[in-house]
C-alpha cells in the first residue's frame, strides 16, 4: 500500500502506473473495495470492481455519486473526517455505508492522500465489518445472558476442574470465584445426601461423554443443603477431544419442598372437576326449568282466551323469569366478588328498615308454603356501616334458604347489637325450623355450587350459590357469618356487621329521615290536570324491551320509541324531550354512548336526564358509564318500580331553573 500512502508529503504517482496493466491489478481487479474520492466536493473519481460488487452500482453509477450518497453522515462531519485525513492524524474510520438496495452497513475505512495529476485526491480501502460486529454484538449478549443467568453456571477442564463459575453460583452456594476455580466438582459441593444411582451417573456420563441430566441434593457454604436439576454438557472439538463439561444447575430446593403441596393441589383439582360437572348439571337445569315455564305458558297464553287463566299463567312467566334472573344474578355475583379489587361502597345504613322491607317482601312466598315469617326488630334504630345493595343480597339469599328448605314452622328474622372484646356489632339473625344441616356437611355449605342434596336425588331447587354469596359479601362488608343448625331441627345464620360511627336514634325519627330521603313518587312530576303528559325518548334496539316500558310509563309519560342512533338524534332534533332513555348496545352504527355525547352537543339537551339502560351489570361497568356523562344506569331486566324510581330520582336531581 506504500505506492499509494505516502504519509510524509503527498507525490504524484507516475502516469505509467495509472494506465498499466499494473494498475488494473492492483485497483481494478483487487478483491478490497478500493474508492478514489475528491476531498474538496465529495465526489467518487473511480472505484474498482469489488467495489460496484459491494454497493451495486456500476462504475459509472459509482462516479456520477459523492461519498454522502452512500455515507449516512451528514456533509459537515464527512469533510471533517477527509481533513483528519490529509493532515495525516487519522486514516481509520468506522462508517455506515448505504448500498443500492437501501441496506445500510457497517463498514471500516482506511483513507490516505495522493496525488494524481496534481490534484489531491483520498484512496480509500473500505472493509464491511457488519458480520464481525454482529458477531461480537452476539458474543456480548451470550456473555451477559451468562452473567446475568438465574441459572448456576459452569465450566471445567478435562480433569473436572472448575475454570469458570457465574454469579448465580455465588448466589446459590456462597463461594466467590477465587474459593472454587481451580477446585473439583462435585467434590466441593457434595453433602453426601445425593442418591447413589445419580452419583454413578454422573461418573458414568462424564466418561461417555454424554450428555445427561440428574438431581442432586448440594451443601452450600453455610452447610445448607439445597437440591439442584443438573445438565452436564460435554465440551468436545470437531475432531471429539474433550475439553471438559458446562454444568448448568436450577435450585428445585423448592419445588421438592412444594410436592406435598402438589398433591393436595391434585386432589383439589379432582375435587374441582366433580363440582365443575355438578355446575354444569345444575347450571343446566337452572336455566332450562324456568325457560320451560316462560316458553311453555307463554304459548299456551297465546291461545288462551280466558283472561282469569291468562293472568296465572302471566303470574308463572313472571315467577319463571325471576328464578331464571336470580341464577344468572348469583353466577355474576360470585365473579364480582372473586375480583380482589372490588371494593364495596359502605355508608351508614338503617338496619331496622331494611330487614322489615325484607321479611315483608317474603312474607307471601312464605304463606303460599304454610310458614310464618316472624321479625324481632329493636325499638331503637342499629345503623351498620355497609353496602345496601350487597347487604339485601346476602340477607335476601339466607331469607331463600330459610324458606326454601323449611316445610312447616317459621321463618324468624331478627336484629340485634353484640357487644365483644374489640367493640360491639350490628346482629342480623335469620333462623328457620326446617331440615337443618348435619355437621360433617357445615364445612362445606359455603363451597360454590354446593347443596346438602345433589345429583338426580337433589330436592331443592337452586344452583347452591347462596351461601356462598352470603359469606364473601359480609366478608367484603367487614363482617363475618356464624351458623349453628340441628337435622331436622333448624338452622340459625348471624351476619356480625360492623356499626356505622353516628349517634343511636328513636325508630320513629329514623323512619321519619328515611322519608325524606326516599324517592319521589312518579305523580309529583304529572302536569296539571288537562295538560298534555310529558315527552319522553327510549333508545332501544329491543322492540319488547321498549313495548315494556311504554306500559310501564303509560300513566305518566308519552314515550316515543328510537331503534337506532341515528333514529334517536332526528328525532331528538325534531323534539325536545324531557328525558332520554339510552340502550347501550345498540347494533350496528352508533352506540349508546356515542349517540348521548352527539345528544349533549344539543343545547336544549344540556340539563336534560340521560338515563343508560344495559345490561351490563358490573359495578365498574355503571362507573364507566357515569363518568362518560350518563346521568343514572337502569339495569337490565327491569320491573315497573325500578323503571319508575330511576326516572323519579332524576327529575328530583334537575337543579331549578
Amino acid at each position: 500500500m506504500s505506492l499509494f500512502f505516502n504519509k510524509p508529503k503527498n507525490k504524484l504517482l507516475p502516469e505509467p502506473v495509472l494506465n498499466s496493466e499494473y494498475y488494473e491489478i492492483i485497483f481494478r481487479d483487487n478483491h478490497f473495495i478500493m474508492l478514489v474520492i475528491n476531498p474538496a466536493t465529495l465526489e467518487i473519481v473511480d472505484a474498482n470492481n469489488r467495489a460496484c460488487r459491494f454497493y451495486g452500482y456500476s462504475i459509472e453509477e459509482l462516479k456520477k455519486l459523492k461519498v454522502s450518497d452512500i455515507n449516512v453522515m451528514p456533509e459537515e462531519e464527512i469533510f471533517s473526517r477527509m481533513r483528519e485525513t490529509r493532515s495525516g492524524r487519522k486514516n481509520d474510520f468506522r462508517f455506515k455505508h448505504r448500498l443500492a438496495n437501501g441496506q445500510i452497513r457497517d463498514v471500516q475505512v482506511n483513507s490516505g492522500s495522493i496525488r494524481l495529476k496534481n490534484e489531491e485526491l483520498l484512496f480509500t480501502i473500505v472493509h464491511d465489518i457488519t458480520g464481525k460486529l454482529e458477531s461480537e454484538q452476539k458474543m456480548k449478549q451470550l456473555q451477559k445472558v451468562v452473567e446475568s443467568s438465574g441459572e448456576v453456571i459452569l465450566i471445567t477442564d478435562n480433569q473436572g476442574t472448575i475454570t469458570f463459575i457465574n454469579p448465580a453460583f455465588t448466589r446459590l452456594y456462597g463461594y466467590e470465584a477465587g474459593e472454587v476455580v481451580g477446585k473439583t466438582t462435585p467434590l466441593i459441593l457434595s453433602s453426601g445426601q445425593s442418591q447413589n444411582s445419580a452419583v454413578e451417573l454422573f461418573d458414568n456420563k462424564i466418561k461417555s461423554r454424554e450428555i445427561f441430566q440428574a438431581e442432586f441434593v448440594n451443601k452450600t457454604k453455610s452447610g445448607t443443603l439445597v437440591n439442584v436439576e443438573v445438565t452436564v454438557n460435554p465440551i468436545l472439538s470437531d475432531t471429539g477431544d474433550y475439553y471438559g463439561y458446562i454444568a448448568i444447575q436450577r435450585n428445585i430446593t423448592d419445588r421438592i419442598k412444594q410436592e406435598t403441596v402438589l398433591k393436595k393441589a391434585k386432589e383439589k383439582a379432582e375435587e374441582l372437576s366433580s363440582i365443575k360437572s355438578t355446575l354444569l348439571s345444575n347450571m343446566n337445569h337452572e336455566f332450562r326449568t324456568p325457560l320451560m315455564g316462560i316458553l311453555g305458558l307463554s304459548d299456551i297464553m297465546r291461545t288462551e282466551k280466558d283472561v282469569s287463566k291468562a293472568n296465572e299463567l302471566a303470574e308463572g312467566i313472571y315467577m319463571s323469569g325471576k328464578r331464571l334472573l336470580s341464577t344468572l344474578t348469583s353466577v355474576l355475583s360470585l365473579s364480582q366478588l372473586s375480583d380482589p379489587e372490588f371494593k364495596a361502597e359502605l355508608k351508614p345504613l338503617n338496619l331496622n328498615s331494611l330487614l322489615k322491607e325484607l321479611a315483608e317482601e317474603w312474607r307471601a312466598g312464605a304463606e303460599r308454603k304454610g310458614l310464618v315469617i316472624l321479625n324481632e326488630i329493636p325499638g331503637f334504630s342499629i345503623m351498620a356501616s355497609s353496602d345496601e345493595a350487597m347487604l339485601k343480597q346476602a340477607v335476601n339469599n339466607l331469607l331463600d334458604n330459610a324458606v326454601k328448605f323449611t316445610a312447616r314452622g317459621t321463618v324468624k328474622v331478627e336484629l340485634a347489637l353484640r357487644r365483644e372484646s374489640e367493640g360491639s356489632r350490628a346482629v342480623i339473625s335469620v333462623s328457620d325450623t326446617g331440615i337443618g344441616i348435619s355437621r360433617e356437611d357445615l364445612d362445606l355449605i359455603f363451597s360454590e355450587f354446593r347443596q346438602v342434596s345433589s345429583g338426580y336425588s337433589r330436592r331443592f331447587e337452586g344452583c347452591g350459590l347462596g351461601l356462598t354469596l352470603a359469606k364473601r359479601i359480609i366478608e367484603k362488608l367487614g363482617g363475618k357469618i356464624e351458623i349453628k343448625s340441628e337435622v331436622d331441627k333448624g338452622s340459625d345464620f348471624s351476619l356480625l356487621l360492623p356499626l356505622a360511627e353516628m349517634p343511636v336514634q328513636e325508630e320513629g325519627a329514623m323512619r321519619a329521615d328515611n322519608k325524606k330521603l326516599r324517592q319521589a313518587k312518579m305523580a309529583e312530576y304529572l302536569p296539571e290536570p288537562g295538560l298534555p303528559l310529558p315527552e319522553i325518548l327510549f333508545v332501544e334496539d329491543n322492540t319488547l324491551n321498549a313495548m315494556a316500558a311504554r306500559i310501564y310509563l303509560r300513566e305518566f309519560f308519552r314515550m316515543d320509541h328510537a331503534k337506532d342512533g341515528v333514529s334517536a338524534l332526528d328525532m331528538v332534533m325534531a323534539k325536545n324531550y324531557s328525558l332520554i332513555l339510552m340502550d347501550i348496545n345498540l347494533g350496528a352504527g352508533l352506540n349508546g354512548i356515542e349517540v348521548m355525547k352527539e345528544v349533549r352537543k344539543n343545547e336544549n339537551y344540556q340539563r336534560v336526564p340521560i338515563i343508560a339502560v344495559t345490561g351490563y351489570a358490573a359495578s365498574e361497568d355503571v362507573q364507566f358509564l357515569l363518568g362518560e356523562g350518563f346521568d343514572d344506569c337502569l339495569l337490565k331486566p327491569f320491573d315497573e318500580a325500578e323503571i319508575k324510581e330511576i326516572i323519579s330520582e332524576a327529575f328530583r336531581k334537575i337543579p331549578a331553573s
